[in-house]
């Protein structure tokens, strides 16, 4: 299977989100996890990653860069119907214990945590409320979307491709908490949409 997403910029995309009142404006600050962001970067992209068993894999020679070990995936609908969007700390924590509980790890074993913080700050700190819930408050925390924009279907995908970097070597980057000293063996990467969703997946090191 391909498995991925990609997202290309239109005009609609950006004005609904401008009315929302969630983007960041220019000369403000839209630092993912910093309580005083005033919003987020839209960005574009795509990333597709080849995913099969691996069986299949060693028989044709493969590379293996990394095995999906555990999954979870929450929901919280909001209070009113009336909340267009909406996020949950309680559905990342959630999210997260599930993707546990397949892969079969402790929440120490995860060293680090490929986030969904795009600089909107309730939606930063519900996730890394969720983070600390699930995981504790010292596991180390990157922000892909500080690099790469909000990319909405694309940004889960993204971070996956930067998870297998940071097994491949690459400097664990950017952190917002934490201290990642060694090349990381376990990643969990998590997407949290605008609707009370939240998913989390367990990536091992091959």
């Amino acid at each position: 299977f391909l498995v991925g997403g990609g997202e290309a910029m239109t005009e609609p995309l950006y004005l609904a989100f401008r009315k929302l009142g969630v983007l960041a404006e220019s000369g403000r600050s839209c630092a993912p996890g910093d309580a005083q962001s005033q919003g987020m970067r839209l960005g574009e992209g795509a990333a597709y990653l080849c995913l099969e068993k691996l069986e299949f894999a060693q028989a044709r020679g493969a590379t293996v860069r990394a095995h999906v070990i555990g999954y979870g995936n929450a929901f919280e609908p909001p209070e009113s119907e009336a909340v267009l969007v909406h996020v949950s700390d309680r559905a990342v924590a959630r999210a997260i214990q599930l993707a546990l509980e397949e892969a079969g790890l402790d929440a120490r074993e995860i060293d680090v945590v490929a986030s969904s913080l795009s600089g909107i700050a309730q939606f930063d700190l519900a996730e890394m409320t969720g983070i600390t819930a699930a995981l504790g408050g010292e596991v180390a925390v990157a922000a892909p979307k500080t690099v790469f924009g909000e990319t909405f279907g694309a940004s889960g995908a993204i971070a996956m491709a930067c998870a297998l970097t940071w097994f491949s070597g690459a400097v664990v980057a950017p952190l917002v908490q934490g201290v990642v000293t060694e090349r990381p063996r376990h990643v969990l990467v998590l997407s949290v949409g605008y609707y009370g969703n939240a998913s989390a997946l367990v990536l091992r090191a091959s």
